[in-house]
């Protein structure tokens, strides 16, 4: 029976494990049958020209999609660079690659870079367990158990500070409140949900668009009869933002202590991001105090861009190893905008969201761990599926440097994930950051080297062409 691998374990890895299902004759037939040096199945590494090459063509048609649509670039460099980048490689059916590819390796390598556990599971008839496995990921099941035995809205005596993020979709908006403390210590889950409230514990993003609750709750709350009467788009998501942290910014959230003194959100956040609705929320986020309520840009620093470790700091820019120095990093940076004409928080996202799973990962009760409040693991399995489950890493290594490039997993939904990385963030921010014992590094700085004069660099690209062309010319004589 021909059978695809999906997770280990699974019915098709049982019966075509020979220890496990002697009876049967399971034969695994990979599109890869053999790496070359410097890359497996789990990571690409800079160790070999032809490494190198394929992180190379990577960058390159990631950016001839956003330019062209297809991969016409990427192709193009493949092409004249085939001999090194196939060197190493065995494949097992030569012909299988689509149309503007030029061979079964480059269709490989572009399955692999579109989405890498679909290519382990669908491809090389790996369990998607081995990214698991590799990465430490926590299981939602896992995750959901991890609670203190403290309700919804109480949060522990430790905790000093209270921050919010908000996502914003179509027709709902999603939030999370983290309480931390200065050495993260505390690091609880207070409460999350969404504006307005659906009333089912399970939902769809694309599911909960078709309800269009914002837009019904406007229509009660404004008593309008029908949509027909001028409603307007931006007086909607205004009103809705405004209804939420309103709601936020008043709530107050009790201390498990002997006095059960109160706390309030000290930090808001909004994320900006969204074309047509970032100048909603940037006039939204002004009509509360500056360090009250604040506009988020998250972006993601891959390891082929600069780190926020290089950038230069300006009179009106705060970095996250200026407010806090034992961090040793830069993860964000605080700064004025000339579009909103005020400070705006923008973040690494794929530093926080490593940092979030190392928050996840530490075992209960040891300082830094992530814990939610007490409810039982069906009531979190929502929120669970989304943080852990939605999106993954890969290591990815350019000029020295390696970072985790985080990508969705394709048909799940991620707003609790990204409502908790601006938190983490918002943290930072607000003076809380978890320092490793020992002092070990957080960042990842590029290691220094002697900048080179225009001259030698021109000299560089010259003697590239000239390798590149004659390889070229070398082939079509063959």
């Amino acid at each position: 029976m021909p059978c695809t691998v999906i997770e280990s374990n699974d019915l098709a890895d049982t019966y075509g494990n020979p220890e496990l299902k002697p009876e049967w004759r399971g034969i695994r037939v990979p599109m890869v049958t053999k790496w070359p040096d410097g890359m497996d199945d789990k990571a690409i590494t800079q160790e070999t020209e032809t490494s190198r090459l394929w992180t190379e063509y990577a960058e390159i048609r990631r950016q001839s999609i956003r330019k062209h649509g297809d991969i016409r670039e990427a192709t193009a460099f493949y092409e004249l660079n085939q001999s090194v980048m196939d060197s190493g490689f065995e494949v097992s059916w030569s012909e299988r690659f689509d149309p503007g590819e030029i061979s079964a390796i480059q269709n490989a390598m572009n399955l692999r870079f579109e989405n890498h556990r679909a290519f382990l599971s669908n491809m090389q008839q790996l369990g998607s367990d081995l990214l698991d496995s590799e990465s430490g990921r926590i299981r939602w099941q896992d995750f959901a158990e991890k609670t203190l035995d403290l309700d919804r809205g109480t949060i522990p005596a430790n905790a000093q500070r209270l921050v919010a993020y908000v996502d914003i979709q179509a027709e709902y908006f999603a939030f999370v409140v983290l309480a931390v403390n200065y050495d993260f210590s505390c690091c609880y889950v207070a409460d999350y949900g969404t504006f307005p409230t659906f009333g089912v514990q399970h939902y769809r993003r694309r599911q909960a668009n078709d309800w269009r609750l914002l837009t019904k709750s406007y229509l009660a709350e404004r008593r309008i009869v029908s949509e027909q009467e001028n409603v307007n788009l931006d007086d909607i998501y205004t009103w809705g933002l405004r209804t939420l942290l309103d709601d936020l910014i008043s709530r107050k959230y009790v201390r498990n202590d002997e006095n059960n003194s109160e706390m309030v959100i000290h930090h808001v956040a909004m994320d900006a991001q969204e074309g047509l609705i970032s100048p909603i929320v940037r006039d939204v986020c002004k009509k509360y105090p500056p360090d009250k309520v604040l506009a988020y840009h998250g972006f993601g620093i891959t390891a082929g861009r600069m780190g926020m470790e290089t950038y230069t700091a300006h009179d009106d820019t705060t970095f996250e190893d200026m407010r806090n120095p034992s961090a040793n990093a830069r993860r964000w940076m605080y700064k004025f905008s000339k579009v909103s004409r005020a400070y705006e928080l923008h973040s690494d996202v794929n530093a926080w969201k490593d940092y979030l799973m190392e928050r996840i990962r530490t075992p209960k009760g040891e300082r830094g761990s992530l814990v939610l409040f007490a409810a039982p693991p069906f009531a979190h399995e929502l929120f669970a599926v989304q943080v852990c489950e939605s999106e993954r890493s890969e290591p990815y290594t350019s000029r020295g440097v390696t970072r985790n490039r985080w990508t969705a997993v394709p048909g799940t939904d991620n707003e609790f994930f990204d409502c908790l990385v601006g938190c983490c963030c918002l943290a930072s921010f607000a003076g809380c950051v978890y320092v490793p014992t020992g002092g070990i590094r957080l960042d990842t700085a590029r290691p220094p080297k002697q900048k080179k004069t225009f001259r030698e660099r021109l000299n560089e690209r010259k003697q590239t062409f000239h390798e590149r062309f004659e390889e070229k010319k070398r082939k079509r004589g063959t």
